[in-house]
């Protein structure tokens, strides 16, 4: 078509040259990345917290290990950008250097400085195996507002030794958005058999009793402290609800300081309380005092975890046993616990009294009967009166 009408302007001067060529679009992305970095800071703080970690936006496992000598220091390892709303599940497992005697133990595992387990013990001296303190600790919502997570595990100063390569305090703690099963060894073995085992594979009899299923649980341990306010806290992390019908707990302490009144114990199964105010009502004893008989404590597990606390009164402050104020014996089984039977049986039967009573009574009666006889004689008098009013 025709102009429209007249330009409003005209060129202020005419081309010198004419293209050689016309654009095209880029044939490729740039192949490397920029040399410098910013050259100021940025000027404004973000405006909220990711939603989640790019590492951890799906399933994810994070396995660190970490050792030290000095144990009651202890060890330590913050995991980061947990914040979110998926589950997170924390396993804390330690190496089995030197933990053969009862108070060779862990004495703390804390989550951003609060108190999750205070007493664990392997019972190993020198093994090559990590044994569980903690299994499938749920910890969804402990970090701090900048999604830190710091776990802090301490142990006795006895714990004093290790295997050759390792620390005295060598622990290995797992987190997951998922709950899992304990590690599977690390070590291969070395060779291969030289020679066939020299005994036979087959029993020499039979067993005299059946073997115990593996529904069968039954564990006593016996937990310790002199700081009675705040007690001792044994964990059973792995019991499974679905395994047993019943799961009974039995609760014994040594009469250390209780003889008066006030001087009591008090024993709690996750929180929720199995007995208050248990008073032996004596001191400098060494025989156990029962507080909790076979109380039945399937339906209140925390995910598949039992947790038991027992405390006693900040008067419980003399007359130690075995260097303790606080002594208890906790048994745990899926059975109930028989009391103790006699242990030996009456000599003789009891004979019949040898005399009559050689006295009359002291009073009387305070008042006459207050009603009527309940039936009338069925039959005559027997004998004659001997003597008229």
């Amino acid at each position: 078509g025709q102009p429209s009408g007249n330009p409003t302007c005209w060129p202020s001067g005419v081309p010198t040259t004419v293209p050689t060529y016309t654009p095209t679009s880029p044939t490729s992305i740039p192949s490397c990345i920029p040399t410098h970095v910013p050259s100021a800071t940025p000027s404004a703080q973000p405006s909220g917290y990711p939603t989640n970690h790019p590492s951890l936006s799906s399933g994810y496992k994070i396995v660190e290990t970490v050792g030290t000598n000095d144990v009651t220091t202890g060890v330590s390892h913050t995991f980061f950008g947990l914040r979110g709303t998926y589950p997170s599940f924390l396993m804390v497992e330690v190496l089995e250097t030197d933990y053969e005697a009862a108070d060779e133990a862990i004495t703390g595992i804390f989550v951003n400085n609060i108190s999750i387990l205070s007493y664990c013990n392997p019972g190993v001296d020198r093994g090559i195996a990590y044994f569980p303190c903690l299994k499938n600790y749920e910890v969804s919502g402990m970090e701090d507002n900048s999604g830190r997570l710091e776990v802090i595990v301490v142990a006795d100063p006895s714990v004093d030794h290790s295997p050759s390569g390792s620390y005295a305090l060598q622990v290995r703690m797992t987190l997951s958005n998922y709950q899992v099963d304990s590690h599977a060894p690390t070590l291969m073995p070395v060779g291969v058999p030289t020679a066939a085992p020299s005994v036979s594979l087959v029993p020499s009899a039979t067993p005299a009793t059946a073997a115990p299923t593996v529904e069968d649980f039954y564990d006593v341990q016996e937990v310790f402290t002199n700081d009675v306010v705040q007690g001792v806290h044994l964990l059973y992390p792995n019991i499974v609800s679905k395994r047993f019908n019943h799961l009974f707990v039995r609760v014994e302490i040594i009469p250390t300081d209780y003889d008066d009144s006030f001087e009591t114990a008090n024993v709690t199964a996750n929180g929720h309380s199995l007995v208050q105010r248990c008073h032996p009502g004596a001191r400098n004893s060494t025989s156990y005092f029962t507080c909790v008989v076979d109380a039945d404590v399937i339906n209140i597990l925390s995910n598949g975890s039992l947790t038991i606390t027992v405390v006693a009164h900040n008067e419980v402050d003399a007359y130690p046993y075995k260097g303790n104020l606080l002594y208890a014996r906790i048994t745990v089984s899926n059975h109930r616990q028989m009391s103790a039977a006699p242990t030996t049986i009456p000599t003789s039967l009891p004979t019949s009294p040898t005399s009559l009573p050689s006295g009359q009574p002291s009073r009387h009666p305070s008042e006459s009967p207050s009603g009527q006889p309940s039936y009338v004689p069925t039959g005559q008098p027997t004998c004659e009166p001997t003597s008229k009013p």
